[in-house]
């Protein structure tokens, strides 16, 4: 059973929608590019509350990816694969692990 239970804050556009099973939930009305204080708690309590979110339809750089996972904390180096060698002389690669 799928549950359309929303969650959004009084000027929040943002809505959670839990998957209905042990986690996950669809976290729609934001564009990541463009996070405001209020959104991310919601996005943030969300994560906290079901462990995996999913956001559709974004339109994200590698730039827009880092920025927004910055919010979450400091972002770790992740390990480099020979085939990785070449990728990383564009952009740095990160892995993001909660302490």
């Amino acid at each position: 059973m799928a549950s359309e239970t929303m969650r959004t804050g009084s000027a929040s556009r943002v809505a959670i929608i839990p998957s209905g099973k042990a986690l996950g939930a669809e976290v729609q009305g934001v564009d990541l590019r463009a996070v405001n204080a209020e959104d991310f708690a919601e996005i943030h309590r969300a994560w906290l509350d079901h462990s995996v979110l999913l956001f559709r339809g974004q339109q994200l750089t590698d730039e827009d990816l880092i920025s927004f996972s910055k919010k979450f904390g400091d972002l770790d180096w992740a390990p480099i694969q020979e085939t990785d060698a070449v990728s990383l002389k564009v952009i740095p690669k990160f892995m993001w692990f909660p302490t």
